[in-house]
């Protein structure tokens, strides 16, 4: 048992560190805004 408690808090943890910060959260939406309305803009230009 204590090896399964001991593997899950491991994978608890990467959890945490994979996750994203609200920095990258906020690039990658204004990368994907930035691709969708890139060619709308040639478009009208």
């Amino acid at each position: 048992m204590d090896v399964a408690k001991s593997t899950s808090g491991d994978s608890n943890k990467q959890m945490n560190e994979t996750k994203p910060s609200l920095y990258q959260v906020i690039w990658r939406w204004h990368f994907y805004a930035g691709v969708i309305v890139a060619p709308f803009l040639i478009i009208l230009v």
